[in-house]
Formats: C-alpha cells, structure tokens, sequence
C-alpha cells in the first residue's frame, strides 16, 4: 500500500488472532489495509464479529497486531514498547466507547480534565476548555455532578467531552450512538461531524446510517478483511 503524505495513521497488512485454548484459534482480521488521513471521518461499518472493533484497537494502539505494521505521523508504533505506546495514546489519541467509563468519584468536570493530569501537561486553562467542552455537548449544567447523578446518554455526552481534552490528533469511536436517545445522538454525531474541522481525525465503528452518512468515507468490514471503501 502506497504511503499518503498527510496520513495520521497507517496499518499495512494487518492480521489479530486469539489463541482461546486446546488448539482452538479465532482470526480476526485477515490482511486489513487502512489509511487514515489528517482530519478525516472515516466511518467502519459491517456486521457484528466482522473485526470492526479489534480494527479501531489495533488502529488506537489498544492492543497489538499479531502481524503487519501500523504507522502514527510514519512513525512504526506495533514495536514500541508498552510505556512509549502509552505516552503516544494519552498525546495523540482520544477514545469514546460504548459505555462512558467515567471515574465513579468524580465530577463531571473533573472526569474531562483527568486526561490532562494523567498526561502532566495541565495549564491554568484546563478548567476553563473543559466547561467549554462540557457546553459544546450540552452538559455544562452537570459539571459538579457525579456520574450516577447523571442518565446513561449525559454520561456518553461527559465520555466524549473527556476524550478531546487533550486536542487529539485522532478520536477512536467504538458505537458512539450505540443505545442513545435520538436527540443525544444526533448531538454527538454533530460533534463528530465538526472535529475535522479542526484537524482532529475521527475513526468510527457504527451501526448508525446517519452518523456513517456523515463522514468523508465508510470502509465496510467483513469476515476480518476490508470489503468495500467508499
């Protein structure tokens, strides 16, 4: 696969299998190509154990792939070892999954500046861009609240605020309307729509017709391999 000069993130060949046990072995990807390019919406879309969401952990640097190679700004990050590949998520990377997974004593606020303690890079504006990022989503009312204070979509909505906190260069989103209100999901998809807009690449596994009809270009997965893009 040709190299694109302006590509955020690159696999090339990419294969996942899981050893399970007493010989038993699950592929689940089989040679997967993808580019990701700066600013991008790309939507990943496909039936459920198609390899969409071991694609968006591979590409997110969640897990490792058993073969191939994935690239971040050209450079090779599947050899890396665990604390560099650690520091390159919290800079780098933003993840939205399906369930909010907000610390439980924390605010509301202070679930979207973790990110920023976590990385040592807070500043005295921190407090300020996180209210704006909790306003954005519609949630800036709940920002001294806890999470069990808060309904399952104002959880989503506070999940999504976090994982922009630290400006990432790329948003990994695993169903990010998945169980959703439609109002609360069109919020979101708003706001994923927006992103590249300001240089932030969004991956995003969806069942969604309407959030993958936002987006710049729907890779279609099935049976681990890239069926379709367009």
């Amino acid at each position: 696969m040709a190299r694109e000069e302006n590509a955020v993130v690159e696999l090339t060949g990419v294969h996942k299998a899981y050893d399970l046990g007493e010989g038993r072995r699950v592929v689940a990807l089989r040679g997967v190509d993808l580019t990701v390019g700066e600013g991008e919406f790309v939507a990943v879309t496909g039936p459920s154990g198609s390899g969409k969401s071991t694609l968006l952990a591979i590409a997110g640097l969640l897990t490792r792939p058993s073969a191939g190679e994935v690239r971040v700004d050209g450079q090779r990050v599947d050899e890396l070892d665990d604390d560099a590949r650690a520091s390159l998520r919290n800079h780098a990377f933003g993840y939205l999954f399906p369930f909010a997974a907000l610390w439980p004593s924390l605010t509301a606020l202070e679930n979207v500046l973790l990110p920023r303690v976590l990385a040592g890079t807070r500043t005295t504006d921190d407090a300020t861009r996180a209210l704006a990022l909790l306003e954005e989503v519609g949630v800036a009312h709940l920002a001294d609240r806890l999470p069990h204070q808060m309904s399952a979509g104002e959880q989503r909505r506070v999940a999504l605020a976090r994982a922009l906190a630290n400006r990432p260069r790329v948003l990994m989103a695993d169903e990010p309307t998945a169980n959703l209100d439609t109002d609360t999901a069109e919020r979101v998809i708003e706001r994923l729509a927006r992103l590249p807009e300001e240089g932030t690449a969004v991956v995003a596994v969806t069942h969604d017709p309407h959030l993958a009809a936002r987006a710049d270009r729907v890779v279609r997965m099935v049976a681990g391999c890239v069926e379709a893009e367009g």
